[in-house]
């Protein structure tokens, strides 16, 4: 992931604050249907898993947690039960995000310009398919991977069952992706905007204004989630009206942000934090606090994990 923009000091000791989240909100078109809090939460920060100093991204899928090793240039499988690391496979240069679907494991390699896939059952590399420049951010769905280049100010369209790629323009300096149902999202962070995608083709049908810094992004609740890297904000975008309808507070930095567990996760860079935001409320619900500075999240298997860059740290939260 991109260098940060803050400078802020180690995490000591875990902890974890809790605020209460309010109830009830509006639902209409809602397809995702979390289920939804029923006021106070209180997550708990598991002992973290040491993976080595660059752990970046992070995906749940396949009966294993993936984590991108920036440092070591290694997809690394954990457990989720044992919470331990059960092999690693050499992937490219720098990498960044992960996806899992159909069997497969996605890798973005920043510095190769490419991405990687790897069998998800027995953990081999399958292969490399060149993609534009920087490639960042990458989602997967049934029929097709998605790929956000940073540096090439566009997006990749990968065919999982073959056939060349796609590239087209989006705008500049894309980031992360999000789906909903087929269609992807991506958020544009030096337009300051969030597109929507064609599935079929990949071209841009409709751009969204949200406002500086825009990063991560999740669906959840009939809304995309999308963290303000500058403002500290989460804003949240009716997908039919292409509109801004909620603006979140959120602590210093927010960087990912990851739907399940009924609510919108978000890891907090600057803040060394993960918030959980009720999706219907549009509260902050709760603040873990952890060692290091947590950009990768992934959610699945009952748990929120949590990559802390510097630190080296896989940690897994239990939501409630």
């Amino acid at each position: 992931m991109a260098e940060l923009r803050k400078t802020w000091l180690i995490a000591g000791a875990t902890s974890v604050a809790v605020l209460l989240a309010s109830c009830g909100s509006d639902k209409k078109g809602d397809s995702s249907k979390p289920v939804p809090s029923t006021g106070a939460i209180s997550p708990k920060a598991l002992a973290p898993i040491s993976l080595g100093r660059g752990v970046d991204g992070v995906e749940v899928g396949a009966g294993s947690v993936w984590v991108a090793n920036k440092s070591s240039g290694r997809l690394i499988r954990v457990n989720p039960d044992s919470r331990r690391p059960v092999g690693s496979t050499p992937v490219g240069a720098n990498p960044d995000s992960v996806a899992v679907a159909g069997g497969s494991v996605w890798v973005t390699n920043t510095d190769d310009s490419d991405v990687s896939r790897v069998d998800a059952r027995t953990g081999s590399p399958i292969g490399r398919i060149q993609v534009g420049d920087a490639p960042e951010g990458i989602a997967a769905g049934k029929d097709a991977v998605w790929v956000a280049n940073g540096g090439g100010n566009s997006v990749t369209r990968i065919d999982p069952n073959g056939g060349s790629p796609r590239t087209t323009s989006v705008g500049k300096a894309p980031v992360q992706l999000a789906l909903q149902g087929d269609t992807p999202w991506v958020t544009v962070s030096g337009d300051s905007t969030v597109v929507e995608l064609d599935p079929d083709s990949g071209k841009p049908i409709e751009s969204v204004h949200v406002g500086d810094a825009p990063r991560g992004i999740a669906y959840a609740s009939g809304r995309l989630w999308v963290s303000l890297s500058d403002t500290d904000r989460l804003a949240a975008i009716d997908p039919t009206s292409h509109r801004v309808v909620a603006r979140v507070t959120v602590p210093d930095n927010p960087r990912e942000v990851r739907a399940g567990e009924g609510f919108v996760w978000v890891s907090c860079a600057g803040a060394r934090s993960v918030v959980a935001v009720d999706p219907l409320s549009r509260d902050v619900a709760a603040q873990v606090d952890l060692r290091g500075t947590p950009f990768g999240l992934g959610v699945g298997g009952g748990k929120v994990w949590a990559g802390s860059l510097d630190a080296g740290l896989l940690t897994p939260i239990e939501p409630r």
